[in-house]
């Protein structure tokens, strides 16, 4: 007995040929108008993608320049506070500080 299903010709998903004008032109403008979005889209998403990194750099620029300018003020603090002779004053546990 065979149970072997006879072998059926596959439809084409889309068939153009057999449709008249008044069927194919609306399918061609909605490709047309599909392929305008998509292409219209993603330019949207690279320029919003390129501004984005682009403030992001300005970003880490402004905080790396606002660190060296507090890690420079830090500095010149501990140079006057060691000139002066504080440091001492400063690093010992005296009881009148803790208060």
């Amino acid at each position: 007995m065979n149970t072997a299903t006879p072998s059926k010709k596959q439809k084409p998903w889309i068939r153009v040929t057999g449709l008249f004008i008044q069927q194919r032109l609306p399918l061609l403008i909605y490709m047309l108008l599909l392929s305008v979005i998509v292409t219209f889209t993603w330019i949207s998403r690279l320029g919003i993608y390129r501004v984005s990194l682009n403030r992001a750099a300005a970003r880490l620029y402004n905080l790396t320049e606002r660190l060296e300018t507090m890690f420079s003020q830090s500095r010149q603090n501990y140079k006057v506070v060691s000139e002066l002779g504080l440091y001492w004053l400063l690093t010992t546990q005296s009881p009148r500080l803790n208060r």
